[in-house]
């Protein structure tokens, strides 16, 4: 029975991890697109800085979960929990880029 998921468990907790990422990505934006008629520049930058530590710690969290309790093929979906966390960074990094630009034209 243990080998029948051996290799679909590390791939079910990326799966979730995706839709974390997915998840908070959303609530980020509503968050911020809420706040950014009331707040000032700094309290904006203040909260979208928050979002992101609540984010990567939440992610540590889940990635740890799942290391302490399934415990099968460790490295192989640390290292892929990383290399999808990098890309959201980078993507979620071009997406502020272009908001913060875009809110400067007006």
């Amino acid at each position: 029975m243990n080998d029948l998921f051996t290799n679909r468990e590390p791939w079910i907790g990326l799966a979730g991890l995706f839709l974390f990422l997915l998840i908070y990505a959303v609530l980020t934006v509503t968050i911020v697109n809420k706040k950014k008629k009331t707040a000032s520049a700094g309290r904006l930058a203040s909260i979208y800085m928050a979002l992101k530590t609540a984010r990567i710690l939440l992610y540590s969290g889940a990635v740890l979960v799942y290391v302490s309790v399934v415990k099968i093929e460790v490295k192989r979906f640390v290292l892929a929990a990383v290399i999808m966390y990098l890309v959201y960074l980078l993507l979620d990094t071009l997406f502020l880029t272009a908001t913060e630009k875009r809110l400067k034209k007006r």
